[in-house]
């Protein structure tokens, strides 16, 4: 399930200019919304999500904002995107139908979203749902993150790396299906299945069969919580690609994202 954020200023000069690592403010304002609505929701998907093993996954992500006319700015030394159009778009995207009511419908009390300095007035559009089969080609709308952990040994103590992963590694597709499949058992344990019967019929159904980048992949680097000590610096992967396996696996998919860090703005794709 998804639907489209058109966002307007809510400012008599009618401009909008938002930071341009606003992932982290957007996913906040995310969780805002939902409290209004549902505290106890909120408060379980913020805090436990659905859990495989040690991992827990939200399930839901959000693409980059779209606009006819936005551009990068230099603000007083900060650096921001400047919408010069009425409206600015992004499209949200989610596992759960509970998620999605508390969304749109919560909408129509409280329209008002705020990015850093920007005070936006919001309406929400559901978006049809595409009938998915065993392939389908695909275009990211956010990066897709994966990375993986390399453990570097010096003289006095070990410590684990993060390295982030372009889709040009050998292993990308084996750590894109681990992702896939675990978000997938979470969601699945969530709803009341036992963990063992999720991974036994993804034995027998297979879930990813293969996976092949049809576009040059163009890295970027975001930032979240910029400015703080706990500021950290992401990177994602934006390219179209064709993916092939079971429609049930590859419908989760596309509703959940792809990768790494989902409710924090990557992994969101569209169908091409």
């Amino acid at each position: 399930m998804r639907f489209e954020m058109a966002m307007r200023s809510a400012d008599d000069t009618g401009q909008i200019l938002i930071p341009i690592n606003f992932q982290y403010q957007m996913s906040n304002a995310i969780y805002r919304r939902i409290q209004r609505r549902d505290r106890g929701y909120a408060r379980m998907l913020r805090d436990r999500g659905a859990v495989h093993g040690y991992k827990s996954f939200k399930l839901f992500t959000f693409s980059r904002l779209r606009a006819d006319d936005i551009k990068p700015a230099d603000i007083n030394g900060r650096k921001m995107l400047a919408v010069g159009s009425e409206h600015v778009r992004m499209t949200v995207s989610m596992v759960s139908e509970r998620l999605f009511d508390i969304l749109l419908w919560g909408n129509h009390k409280d329209r008002t979203l705020r990015l850093g300095d920007a005070r936006l007035i919001c309406n929400i559009y559901s978006m049809p749902e595409p009938r998915i089969g065993g392939a389908l080609k695909l275009r990211t709308i956010s990066p897709i993150v994966l990375s993986r952990k390399i453990y570097r040994k010096s003289a006095l103590t070990g410590k684990f790396k993060e390295v982030y992963m372009s889709p040009d590694d050998p292993d990308y597709l084996e750590y894109l299906k681990r992702n896939i499949e675990e978000k997938f058992t979470a969601w699945k344990s969530a709803l009341g299945e036992p963990v063992y019967s999720v991974e036994r019929r993804m034995l027998r159904t297979g879930t990813i069969r293969s996976f092949k980048p049809v576009s040059k992949p163009r890295p970027s680097l975001t930032i979240l919580k910029e400015g703080r000590r706990a500021e950290t610096r992401v990177r994602g992967w934006s390219f179209d690609f064709e993916i092939e396996g079971h429609p049930e696996i590859l419908e989760f998919a596309y509703r959940a994202g792809f990768g790494k860090m989902n409710p924090t703005g990557f992994g969101c794709v569209e169908i091409i």
